[in-house]
């Protein structure tokens, strides 16, 4: 797994003092949660944002701009990478389009022989 270095991940505490120059005060306790959601509780940042957004009724993009001034991009790259090297890709995603088109002709080849069956 690759790792980007390019500055070290802050403790929570220090994220935390660091994101209270950075955001509105009518915003910094939505940005504590989502920033205690990302990174104690390993959340994606979209949803720690929504989160955020319905209990305090913060401005996202105003969060979010904030958030990744103070938690290091390599965090973000770090975690995704991890992710997709435990996806597997066999069980993930949507049946293939042949396989549904291959479905919905046999499902009308077996309609047209019911009714065909009923007429003779």
């Amino acid at each position: 797994m690759p790792t980007f270095e390019d500055e070290p991940l802050p403790t929570y505490q220090e994220a935390k003092q660091r994101i209270a120059t950075r955001v509105d005060p009518s915003n910094l306790r939505g940005a504590e949660l989502a920033l205690w959601m990302v990174l104690e509780k390993d959340f994606p940042l979209n949803v720690a944002l929504s989160s955020a957004q319905r209990k305090h009724g913060i401005v996202k993009a105003k969060v979010e701009r904030a958030l990744k001034e103070v938690i290091p991009q390599s965090f973000f790259l770090e975690r995704r990478a991890k992710a997709l090297s435990q996806m597997d890709k066999s069980k993930v995603g949507p049946p293939s389009a042949k396989w549904r088109i291959k479905q919905e002709e046999e499902r009308a080849h077996r309609h047209m022989r019911e009714i065909t069956a009923e007429d003779g």
